[in-house]
């Protein structure tokens, strides 16, 4: 079935004439983007045994023929350019070239979204990105322009309340690795990066089933960790072979682990209160075979644990649980990783409430509910309330 190019049209003639990038280039970042291939068949109805699932550079030299896009003049062109050129007073005659300066030019996304060069206000750019056809674009322009302060970030959790919006958070650049986390290195705040990485990273998770996410070795790994229930089994899908390290980066792992971990926490501290009312407390009385209540309390500090040397932050709500916790069994564990734990959580509660706004504090107090229908089973295919 032939491909529908309209909707690409814009972006392939900003690809390929203002920024100057191969054909080559163009059709692998379609590709990436929005799984976009081009086959012969686009351009030769009646030869359909020849269709190929690779994209034929030649279908995009047809296109860019068809929309007479040309980078360079052709001599005629030229020519006639020098004549008016010629005709002109010299007070008239544009800058000496490698003189002149070239104003900013807009950013170009798909076929009808423009957005203005220089800085813009957050509310600015939740307007533009509002546009229905905006909705592929919308969380890579707010990042492209983003500016401190938290305004920006509010703004973004604002956009990602449309599930639309949240199909995309995870897409690739032309070398498959994941484009928000590249700009958020590149455009955010380093003291905002975690927030907003987890902030994308969240979004997935809500709507997980129905994102639209790329075959790639760090998406493998990112699905595999959420469909773990136990800490020990994330851990290891994360940090296995350095893929996700190698494939998406420092920052994108960061968030992954934060993210997963406060959803085990969350979920761990849920039931341990579902039991308590129940009557059901905490109990080591036979190490080998603890009760449903002990391995829900021993889950949440081998989690907390792992963040205790870390220069990773959960959010604070977790360090306060963490304090309850250990109160309400003080003669379990309170030794736990061979130091004092309530004291170390009780000094960062403290230390992160004092934090004007506590830097994630932004996601508020969600809850979801662990779903079974997914292989392996996960505790993460649905998220409620999360925004």
């Amino acid at each position: 079935m032939p491909k529908d190019w309209a909707p690409h049209k814009a972006e392939v003639k900003h690809l390929y004439i203002e920024e100057g990038r191969t054909l080559e280039e163009v059709r692998d970042i379609l590709r990436a983007r929005y799984g976009f291939i081009a086959s012969w068949v686009d351009f030769t109805f009646e030869f359909e045994y020849r269709l190929t699932l690779q994209p034929r550079i030649r279908a995009y030299r047809m296109r860019v023929d068809e929309w007479t896009l040309r980078k360079y003049k052709t001599k005629r062109e030229r020519s006639s350019q020098a004549d008016s050129m010629a005709a002109l007073p010299r007070s008239q005659l544009p800058a000496a070239a490698g003189r002149a300066v070239r104003p900013p030019e807009k950013l170009h996304f798909g076929a009808d979204i423009s957005v203005p060069p220089g800085p813009m206000q957050a509310v600015e750019v939740l307007s533009l990105v509002q546009n229905p056809s905006a909705d592929i674009y919308a969380t890579e322009i707010l990042l492209r322009k983003w500016q401190p302060g938290g305004d920006y970030l509010r703004v973004l959790t604002k956009l990602l309340e449309n599930p639309e919006h949240r199909k995309h958070v995870l897409q690739c650049t032309e070398d498959f690795r994941p484009l928000m986390f590249q700009l958020i290195e590149e455009f955010v705040a380093p003291e905002e990066q975690l927030s907003v990485g987890k902030l994308l990273l969240y979004a997935d998770l809500s709507i997980q089933t129905l994102a639209i996410h790329p075959d790639t070795e760090w998406m493998d790994a990112w699905q595999e960790a959420c469909g773990e229930t136990e800490w020990s089994g994330v851990r290891d899908a994360l940090l296995e072979k350095d893929v996700i390290l190698r494939t998406a980066g420092g920052l994108f792992l960061n968030c992954a682990r934060v993210v997963i971990a406060e959803c085990l926490l969350r979920e761990n501290f849920k039931r341990l209160r579902t039991l308590k009312k129940e009557g059901i407390l905490p109990s080591s009385d036979d190490p080998e075979d603890p009760n449903e209540a002990e391995v829900c309390r021993l889950n949440y500090l081998e989690i907390l644990g792992d963040f205790q040397h870390s220069s990773l932050n959960l959010r604070s709500v977790f360090y306060k649980n963490a304090i309850d916790i250990l109160e309400d069994n003080s003669g379990l564990g309170l030794n736990f990783g061979g130091s004092d734990l309530a004291d170390q959580c009780r000094h960062k509660y403290v230390q992160l409430e004092s934090l004007l706004g506590d830097s994630v504090g932004v996601f508020g107090d969600f809850e979801y509910t662990p779903q079974s229908t997914r292989e392996g089973g996960s505790l993460f295919q649905s998220i409620m309330h999360a925004f």
